[in-house]
């Protein structure tokens, strides 16, 4: 009930002491709890005698501070006149005040509930390259952007939320974005889109994945935020990015050229030579 200021029963603990004239807390006659929507109630109490009465009602917990509620801290100064009538009935003035001595309409306690705190998401992967090893240039980025509730988003400065950098150096070529909320995020929910930039190595194919990423910041009802995490088709912390690199094909075009054997004056085999139309020449060591 703590947000919406609807209190359910039960919530909350109330004591009725004995005082005197001086208002010197005495021993306690009751504790209750209020009632779904707050009202609490002691049980009646008979007078039979005209004899003024004097009582004082406080909160349990009164002054602290537990999961986010601070409790009032008033003290109500309950004095009951009882005055006979002389006609053999005896009848009631109630005079309610607070702490101060202040003339009150009624006993209420206003607790106050506040969420401070704070909490975080950490989104997490690996960059994989397959096709070759790591080359020590190797750089690879990937952004954050803020979406819609389609996760339509602009990939542009204005709506970058994060931006991580892996290399050759980097650990275990993994990254982390750690994203902080608010208690004024409460009640709140982020859309968010991870992708790689597509960069420029040759014979890099980029990986096009588009992770979408929801969070909503809740009350924990205790004082503090809870956040609550979803990743389509993925985990918080499985956030991988596999490019594949496949070098491109090569050609060697021989235009004209002719085989001849040529004999070798100091071995017992024939050299073997190519001559191409440009006319240079490729020796191939070894004949026949």
């Amino acid at each position: 009930g703590k947000i919406n200021n609807t209190l359910e029963g039960d919530e909350f603990r109330f004591e009725l002491y004995k005082s005197d004239a001086s208002w010197n807390l005495g021993q306690l006659k009751e504790t209750v709890s209020n009632q779904a929507g707050g009202a609490f109630q002691f049980t009646k109490i008979d007078f039979t005698s005209a004899n003024d009465q004097y009582f004082i009602v406080k909160e349990v917990n009164a002054g602290q501070n537990i999961d986010g509620v601070t409790y009032d801290d008033t003290e109500f100064r309950v004095h009951v006149e009882v005055i006979d009538d002389l006609k053999g009935q005896l009848h009631t003035i109630v005079n309610i005040y607070d702490g101060n001595g202040v003339p009150q309409d009624s006993i209420q306690f206003t607790n106050i509930y506040e969420v401070t705190g704070t909490d975080k998401v950490i989104l997490s992967g690996q960059k994989v390259v397959t096709g070759r090893q790591w080359a020590e240039s190797d750089e690879f980025t990937f952004s954050l952007y803020k979406a819609g509730g389609d996760f339509s988003f602009q990939q542009d400065g204005e709506n970058l939320v994060a931006t991580k950098v892996v290399g050759y150096d980097t650990a275990n070529h993994g990254y982390q974005i750690q994203l902080d909320y608010t208690a004024q995020d409460v009640g709140k929910v982020f859309y968010y889109v991870l992708v790689e930039e597509t960069g420029n190595i040759p014979g890099m194919t980029y990986d096009q994945t588009v992770y979408h990423i929801t969070v909503a910041v809740r009350d924990d009802n205790q004082g503090g935020i809870e956040t609550h995490t979803i990743v389509e088709n993925a985990s918080l912390d499985g956030l991988n990015f596999i490019n594949v690199y496949a070098a491109a094909p090569t050609k060697i075009t021989i235009e004209g050229g002719t085989w001849k054997n040529y004999p070798c004056a100091e071995c017992d085999r024939t050299n073997l030579f190519l001559y191409v139309s440009h006319g240079g020449e490729l020796y191939i060591k070894g004949g026949y």
